[in-house]
């Protein structure tokens, strides 16, 4: 794509009218022991701006609501609800506002990183990072309890890997996505060797390198991740136990609070309030 053109001068502009939610590792340490910067929830004004032509960092922003602008290797092209901007480090991007836009994201330290692409306007649902975002910020105003706070970090992080992921060198990223598409299926060991092609030790030392937990935790994170989203939606607990591979409500909500650290009929007050 080559540097944005010379009358786009590097620009960080907020706007006076726009009301931003932010979050980072001063304010909530997990976010650095998960490799997060910055995230928030922007209701953008017309002079929200950025425009940034070597940047130190990785982001993904995801259109809420309204509309925006942003930069690719096309051409600025129009970002509607439902899209995602996916940027990384040493390569220039912008984006701003068309009228009122509202957005959420994720920035995350490119030092180190050889995912180096130009920028990318995604497809996305974005319901489950918003709702994460809300939920930490919720939790952020009020009880601010370090394993509540470490869990939904993990699902935030989880949820940006999701919408940002493309060529990911992870050797997993595909056995993952399919158990997030049948998240219902009674997963083994076995069976996820299987579908990955490895032998069974060799799924867990892959893992746990790239996850920090054994296959069978990263099954459950990612029902828990699913079980959120649906609880924010408008599902039962019950409804959302059988959704996500549980027989009974009991045996979910036990497995939930103990992988999230609150019940599921809290998560649920708190991401739909």
């Amino acid at each position: 794509m080559g540097r944005i053109h010379l009358d786009l001068r590097e620009i960080h502009s907020i706007g006076k009218r726009t009301r931003e939610w932010i979050v980072g590792p001063m304010q909530c340490r997990a976010l650095e022991r998960h490799d997060i910067a910055l995230a928030g929830i922007s209701e953008a004004a017309k002079d929200f701006c950025f425009v940034r032509h070597c940047p130190e960092m990785r982001q993904v922003l995801v259109s809420l609501e309204g509309a925006g602008r942003v930069w690719t290797a096309d051409g600025w092209k129009e970002c509607l609800p439902g899209k995602a901007y996916i940027t990384s480090a040493g390569r220039p991007h912008a984006y701003r506002s068309e009228g009122r836009w509202k957005v959420c994201w994720v920035i995350q330290p490119g030092a180190g990183t050889s995912d180096r692409h130009n920028p990318l306007l995604l497809d996305v649902d974005p319901r489950p990072l918003v709702a994460v975002l809300e939920g930490l910020k919720l939790e952020m105003s009020s009880r601010r309890e370090p394993e509540a706070l470490r869990h939904w970090v993990e699902l935030l992080q989880g949820y940006t890997l999701r919408v940002g992921r493309h060529g990911s060198p992870s050797l997993l990223w595909p056995l993952w996505e399919e158990v997030r598409s049948r998240v219902g299926e009674p997963w083994t060991l076995t069976m996820l060797a299987r579908r990955a092609g490895l032998e069974p030790e060799q799924l867990r030392r892959i893992c746990h390198r790239e996850t920090g937990r054994s296959p069978m935790r990263q099954v459950t994170m990612l029902r828990m991740q699913e079980a959120v989203s649906l609880l924010g939606s408008g599902f039962t607990v019950e409804a959302a136990a059988h959704a996500v591979g549980y027989e009974n409500g009991f045996a979910f909500s036990t497995a939930f609070r103990r992988v999230m650290g609150i019940p599921p009929s809290e998560a649920a007050a708190r991401v739909r309030r």
